[in-house]
């Protein structure tokens, strides 16, 4: 079966002497692994450059049915970035997207919502003329809804305290070594309601951004059973300290 479908290149890796393995999250197909041959030829049939990650491309590709590895036949880019391979900043949230990403999609069934999802927050990172620094802060908690694993905004006077392992607002009563402080409770609720557009309004700054990333990665951990270790959020962190 020929499959046509845009694709965000997640991961590729050398094989044999000309190939690659690529893994992409296809709008048709979902996530997908191909293989591309004659990459270290005079003249390829595909760029090696669109194999980079975060790559937004079109592609033709041979699926069989019961298959882990397809081939594909032609790749072209279907969005250029203007900013994101440039700026320090932006690559380095984009690294870190890339392995979140990477690390949390498993199924392989598509699912067009999360890949348009994907698909605006590259765009609204690549363009955005706004502080990008919470940028992956708000993008994770609007990437646990197609997860599976979206937390409670279930904030009241009565429930004020975030619960990692519950995923709601508890009373103070109930805290535990799972509930966020008062302060952090409180920047967690406001970038659960934050629209991407608007992650640098939400009252996270160089004092407690990297608090914050952290209690994102544990409530991933908690909620996705087996959930690799990630580690570029490491460069990320120093990067943003600048």
């Amino acid at each position: 079966m020929i499959v046509k479908t845009r694709g965000i290149v997640l991961k590729s890796f050398k094989y044999g002497e000309s190939s690659q393995i690529t893994t992409i999250y296809t709008e048709e197909a979902g996530l997908q692994k191909y293989i591309i041959s004659g990459l270290r030829q005079k003249k390829p049939t595909i760029s090696p450059v669109l194999l980079q990650a975060l790559s937004v491309v079109e592609l033709v590709a041979y699926q069989k049915d019961g298959k882990d590895l397809h081939r594909i036949r032609e790749m072209r880019p279907a969005l250029l970035y203007t900013n994101l391979p440039f700026d320090l900043v932006k690559r380095s949230i984009g690294l870190f997207l890339t392995e979140l990403i990477q690390k949390t999609i498993r199924i392989s069934e598509a699912q067009s919502s999360l890949f348009d999802f994907l698909l605006e927050g590259l765009t609204l990172l690549d363009g955005s003329t706004k502080p990008v620094n919470n940028f992956h802060l708000c993008f994770m908690m609007q990437f646990s809804t197609y997860l599976g694993i979206q937390p409670s905004d279930n904030y009241t006077a009565a429930t004020p305290l975030f619960d990692l392992r519950e995923g709601v607002f508890v009373m103070a009563a109930a805290e535990s070594p799972y509930t966020l402080t008062a302060e952090d409770s409180q920047l967690w609720l406001a970038l659960a309601q934050a629209d991407l557009r608007d992650c640098h309004l939400t009252g996270v700054n160089s004092s407690n951004r990297s608090r914050i990333l952290q209690h994102l990665l544990r409530y991933f951990k908690i909620h996705l059973e087996n959930m690799p270790d990630l580690h570029s959020h490491e460069i990320l962190e120093q990067v943003l300290r600048g």
